[in-house]
């Protein structure tokens, strides 16, 4: 009967009916006296607990375990006792007793136990206790769903005492492990929490782990929407009288209630937030960029403008994408995106950055007018710091050379800002300005108030060397100044301030009085001149002004024969700049000095360990001088290499002692060029061993010299290993070179063509260094492969822009594209070569170029310039500049006969016949041009119905021999019968 009752009693148990199964529990008692059994004992505490008759329920639970110390459900019992005590305040403390107990002698409720007294600690704020329970329970990671509660509550609680890195390392634990999808919502929370609590600590590596392991926003709206379904059911078994189990205990329907409530909200919070992934995207993409990781955290920034159109800070995102492109470098793609922000955003927040950054690249870009008028409409947007951006405005306009509106600009903005720390830069610009456009008066003036109102301040030694400067030059040009004055000005500059950072270039200028002052006794001041070029190269802190300095003082030392002091001057350099711009410059003058003191075998030695390092290196351009200096030193006496043709192209540029031009700078005051000081004697200052300089003497021959011999030292010198096979592209090719200047020293020009011919074949484009690029490209257009000449045109244009060969590249580009009738392209082509110019070679030939263009484009008229608008020049005005240029004077003729042409065009056929004439009576050597101008000047007398005139004009022509190999003599026999009678 006993065991029928307790089954019935068990069973009402299972289904939840709890009173029933007291009821039956009542009847045992009564039919055993109150007879203690351990079973029936058990279930009824259990039945008492999960009623929520606490006290009762640990009435009988603590009788039960005094009375069955030794039960299978002892610890049971104590786990129920303690949690039923832990419901009420007053006696939570004796639960917490309770369940330490089972915590320390279950291993199976250990985990269970310790959960139940660290939530306890955690409702209380007894923090560290709650994470010392978490901590005994958790050592063997997320081995059960226990385990990984344990774990999420240690990570909380780290997060509320902000240790982060601890927060960080709980969820790591969990990682160890595969989380139940109950718990993938609150790591994930956590997760967010952790990576943005690091930002905040600027922890950004860290914070980045942390959010990598975020999920997105449809995988834990998924797997929410599970866990809300799984409790509905909970809720359901719960109203049929099934029993609920979580983790190994039945839950009562508060609990269950509770669970839904709060896994509700966060579906809620899930669903109503559609900016989730977007803003964990931007975090992931802020912490990329404070780690200098640029690339990833512009391609999170992409991925929020391109996916997420609704995101509310998606200009943000936009805003990100430049500053990433501009830390990239990829200045074109921040040009565009800065004209998206300006499309689509034009309220936003970053508007007056982007606007500024739009402009700063617009003037990098060369587009001037477009920065300016950026950087204005950034001044006006709403909160804009006008102060910076007026400021910036001036230095483009300073640096674009519009000095007239900088001067404006500066004087309004001290005006608008007359506390700014920008001030006395603002002031020492306006006084350039006037230096720039040679206003002598006004620049010594602003820079004499600059010097007075800033006694200490950055610019007082530019300005002083700067008001010399002009009294020096105005002398000179016989405009008034002193030269006395400038010197004196100049001696009180080094004696006041021997050590300031622009001395270089006062003692340069120095330098330059002193070498065209005499001395009293009629005795050029040379020794005076030498002492101030060496201080200039002792405090130079410029390449400018040391390459200026040095140079000088190169020449009057070989002008003195002073050639073991400039061998002892470049060594000095050298053995401080071996690696420096001028390094192969130092072993052209050292092995020049040793070769004129008869030491010919160690200056070919030095110049080949020289070379040795960078012969493979085609950026060195340095290395085709000494190689040339290398060949001149070989070439047997009477047969010295002529540097004008061992250069090829023969009219590359040699340094024409012209100065650099001097570029203005925005936020500090440009360092004077030494150029600045006597622009018509300046030395060489391009970083190049002078490449027309012979020696004097050249070495002395013991007997006939081969060129087999001697090709045969030359390829030991360049490749000392003897296998040439075995170097790269590069080297192959300046070896190559080399035989073919010695070739050309004994006269073998077709062995020069062959060799030279041969090295596309040993070297591919881009192994090339400018020299060869330039020789070859020039090669090709003269053989007619153009398309073979085009990519090595292309290869020095986009590689070597401050080469001294570089202006070729955009001129033979432009003939290419003529020929293909490409004008256009032709004409932007020539004048990127004329802006770059320095050469009269190639600035000769763009200009024609450009003429010959603007001509096919009838174009033949400029503009004149207006407020508006620059002066804009047409076919007339540039073949009329380059008649009228004395260098040009081998132009002329072509000249002459597209002024004739222009004329054409506008059908004036009496100025064009002037033109023609003109060639025909003063330029007959140059045959093309003559004969071209000899049958237009008779078509153009048909057209003025003076056809016995036209007939005269073409007998004349006809009766010239060599007019039978020009393509105009046929035509001349066709157009003479159209004439006659």
């Amino acid at each position: 009967m006993m065991e029928r009752l307790y089954s019935e009693a068990a069973t009402a148990f299972n289904q939840t009916k709890y009173d029933i199964a007291l009821q039956t529990i009542g009847v045992i008692h009564q039919k055993t006296n109150n007879k203690d059994f351990e079973k029936v004992m058990f279930l009824e505490g259990a039945c008492l607990f999960n009623l929520e008759e606490y006290d009762k329920a640990v009435v009988i639970l603590a009788k039960f375990i005094e009375a069955f110390p030794t039960s299978g459900q002892f610890y049971d019992a104590k786990m129920a006792m303690g949690r039923a005590l832990m419901k009420k305040p007053e006696t939570a403390t004796k639960g917490v007793v309770a369940l330490t107990d089972v915590a320390r002698k279950s291993p199976k409720l250990k985990l269970e136990a310790g959960l139940e007294i660290a939530a306890y600690y955690k409702k209380t704020e007894r923090l560290d206790e709650a994470l010392t329970i978490l901590s005994s329970i958790t050592g063997d990671g997320p081995s059960s769903q226990e385990a990984i509660m344990a774990i999420i509550m240690k990570a909380e609680i780290y997060l509320s005492k902000a240790e982060t890195e601890n927060a960080q390392t709980a969820l790591d634990e969990l990682r160890k492990g595969t989380a139940a999808d109950d718990s993938v919502v609150q790591i994930n929370n956590i997760s967010l929490k952790i990576g943005h609590e690091l930002m905040e600590r600027k922890s950004y590596g860290q914070a980045l782990l942390a959010l990598q392991n975020v999920r997105r926003r449809n995988e834990i709206l998924s797997k929410q929407k599970v866990r809300v379904a799984r409790i509905e059911q909970m809720q359901k078994d719960l109203a049929d009288n099934k029993p609920v189990w979580f983790m190994q205990r039945k839950l009562a329907k508060e609990e269950i209630d509770s669970m839904m409530a709060a896994n509700k909200t966060i579906l809620d919070e899930i669903e109503k937030n559609k900016d989730y992934d977007a803003a964990l995207y931007y975090s992931l993409a802020q912490c990329f960029w404070e780690m200098g990781r640029y690339y990833e955290s512009r391609l999170a920034f992409q991925k929020i403008y391109d996916d997420f159109k609704d995101f509310p800070d998606r200009h943000r995102a936009l805003f990100g994408m430049i500053v990433c492109d501009q830390k990239l470098g990829i200045a074109s793609r921040a040009v565009k995106n800065c004209a998206k922000y300006l499309n689509e955003f034009p309220d936003g927040a970053n508007i007056t950055d982007v606007t500024t950054m739009y402009g700063s690249l617009m003037y990098q870009s060369g587009n001037v007018a477009e920065a300016i008028m950026q950087i204005k409409r950034a001044m006006t947007a709403k909160g804009a710091d006008k102060e910076s951006l007026g400021f910036m405005l001036g230095g483009m306009l300073f640096e674009s050379q519009k000095f007239e509106d900088c001067r404006l600009e500066s004087m309004s903005f001290l005006q608008d800002n007359k506390g700014s720390a920008y001030k006395d830069i603002v002031e020492y610009r306006i006084a350039l300005t006037y230096f720039f456009e040679n206003k002598s008066q006004e620049a010594i003036k602003a820079f004499k108030e600059y010097v007075r109102n800033y006694p200490k301040g950055q610019y007082v030694v530019d300005a002083r060397y700067r008001i010399a400067f002009i009294l020096y030059q105005s002398a000179n040009s016989g405009q008034g100044g002193s030269i006395a004055e400038a010197l004196d000005m100049l001696e009180k500059i080094v004696q006041d301030s021997p050590n300031d950072e622009n001395s270089g270039q006062v003692y340069a200028l120095l330098g330059d009085i002193y070498a065209s002052k005499m001395d009293k006794e009629g005795k050029p001041e040379t020794k005076k001149a030498l002492d101030a070029y060496k201080n200039a190269v002792d405090k130079a802190k410029t390449e400018d002004v040391l390459n200026y300095a040095i140079d000088n003082a190169t020449g009057l030392m070989t002008a003195e024969n002073m050639w073991t002091d400039v061998a002892n001057m470049w060594s000095t350099y050298y053995s401080t700049h071996k690696d420096g711009a001028l390094a192969l410059k130092a072993i052209y003058w050292i092995s020049r000095a040793k070769q004129r003191d008869g030491k010919v075998d160690d200056a070919l030695k030095l110049i080949s360990e020289a070379v040795a390092p960078y012969i493979g290196n085609p950026t060195k351009e340095d290395v085709e001088v000494l190689i040339q200096q290398m060949v001149t030193m070989m070439a047997p006496k009477k047969q010295r290499i002529n540097r004008s043709k061992a250069v090829a192209p023969t009219d590359a540029k040699t340094s024409e002692g012209k100065p650099a031009e001097e570029k203005p700078v925005t936020d500090k005051a440009p360092a004077p060029k030494p150029e600045d000081a006597k622009p018509t004697d300046a030395k060489p200052s391009d970083g190049a061993a002078p490449v027309a300089a012979v020696p004097a003497e050249a070495p002395a021959s013991a007997g006939p010299v081969t060129f087999e011999e001697q090709e045969a030292k030359l390829k030991k010198y360049l490749a000392p290993e003897g296998d040439v096979s075995l170097t790269n592209g590069t080297a192959a090719a300046r070896i190559l070179y080399a035989r073919a200047l010695l070739a050309r020293v004994f006269k073998d020009v077709a062995k020069y063509d062959n060799l030279i011919s041969i090295i596309p074949d040993a070297a591919k484009v881009e192994e090339l260094s400018p020299l060869l690029l330039s020789t070859l490209a020039e090669l090709l257009m003269k053989k007619g492969d153009v398309e073979k000449a085009g990519p090595y045109f292309a290869r020095l244009r986009e590689n070597y822009a401050t080469s001294e060969f570089a202006d070729k590249a955009p001129v033979g580009l432009g003939d290419i594209e003529y020929g293909k009738k490409n004008y256009d392209e032709a004409m932007k082509l020539y004048e990127e070569a004329i802006s770059k110019s320095s050469g009269s070679s190639s600035m000769l030939d763009a200009t024609l170029g450009k003429g010959r263009s603007l001509f096919q484009l009838k174009r033949y008229s400029g503009t004149p310039k207006t407020d508006k608008t620059p002066k804009v020049d047409g076919a007339e005005e540039i073949f009329t500049m380059v008649a009228q240029v004395k260098e040009w004077a081998s132009a002329k003729a072509e000249a002459f006969y597209y002024l004739g042409q222009v004329s054409e065009g506008k059908k004036d056929w009496e100025k064009a016949l002037g033109f023609y004439n003109r060639n025909i009576l003063s330029q007959q050597k140059y045959k093309v041009w003559l004969f071209k101008s000899y049958l237009q000047a008779a078509k153009c007398l048909m057209q003025l119905n003076r056809n016995q005139d036209a007939n005269k004009v073409l007998q004349e022509m006809l009766r010239k021999k060599e007019v039978q190999d020009f393509p105009e003599f046929k035509e001349a026999q066709d157009l003479i019968t159209k004439t006659a009678g």
